[in-house]
Formats: structure tokens, sequence, C-alpha cells
């Protein structure tokens, strides 16, 4: 079977399960004899501050920032671990480079989408999760490289 998808870009947002779609891209790329690469989406709470009501004062603005930051560096740490243990599990791995892009510069995940043959997202997991929907909508419409959306 002739196929042109050599260079697949899958999207790491779901950090509960990211061995589990580690493995599936790993296991679609040895299918189509393709290399898959990753892409973490890192919040950037410094740039990104969290909207707080007035009750909560200047105070608890700086330490739910600085916390929501560490959990997000936390997060990424997981994720580049995850890449690298997926990488090393075995010789038939097709599992390239891991790739982090701002959240706040969705610019870039379709400008990156587009040195793509094939990008592979996750449907969001609940219906209220409108940001997931967004950056999906943004790999979709503006990504310029066909799009797989598995559940």
């Amino acid at each position: 079977m002739a196929h042109d998808i050599r260079a697949i870009l899958t999207m790491l947002d779901r950090p509960g399960d990211m061995a589990g779609i580690l493995a599936w891209a790993n296991r679609l790329a040895r299918d189509l004899d393709a290399t898959a690469d990753g892409v973490f989406l890192r919040h950037d709470w410094l740039t990104e501050m969290p909207v707080v009501s007035d009750g909560f004062g200047i105070y608890y603005t700086d330490v739910v920032t600085r916390e929501l930051q560490e959990a997000s560096e936390r997060a990424e740490r997981v994720a580049r671990e995850e890449f690298e243990c997926a990488q090393k599990r075995g010789p038939r791995c097709r599992l390239g480079a891991l790739h982090a892009v701002s959240r706040t510069a969705r610019e870039d995940l379709a400008r990156l989408a587009r040195c793509y043959d094939l990008g592979v997202a996750h449907l969001p997991a609940e219906a209220n999760f409108a940001a997931d929907e967004a950056l999906l909508g943004q790999l979709l419409l503006q990504g310029g490289t066909p799009t797989l959306a598995a559940p």
C-alpha cells in the first residue's frame, strides 16, 4: 500500500493517559512506516495571569500563579519522562522528538503541524473543556495537515 505519511505529530494533552497515547502513536507510526513526534502544550501562567476576584488580593494572586506555574512545569517534566521511557521500549520504537509549545501561542502549534504529514489529536475528555476544543480547532482549521481526532 503506497502512502505519503512519513511524519506524524501527536498532541500530548492528556497527562493521565500519556503512556497510552504514546503507545498508540508508536503503533500507528510502525503501521505506516513513519516517525511520530509529540507536542506537549504547556501553560505559561506567568504570562496567562489568572483572573482572580477582588476579594483575593494581590498576595493570593501571586501564590496561585506560582503554584500553577510549578504544576505546569511538573506536567512538562512528566511528559518528557514518559516520552523518553516510551522511546526506550524496544528496537521497533518509532517515536522521534518531543516539542513543547505554549498554549498561548496557538499559531506556533499550527505552524509546527504544517511540517507533518498527519496530525493526531484527542477529542476533549468532557464537553466543558473549551481550551481543549480551541486547541483542537487550531490544529484542524489552521494546521494545514490532515488530522485524526481520536476518542
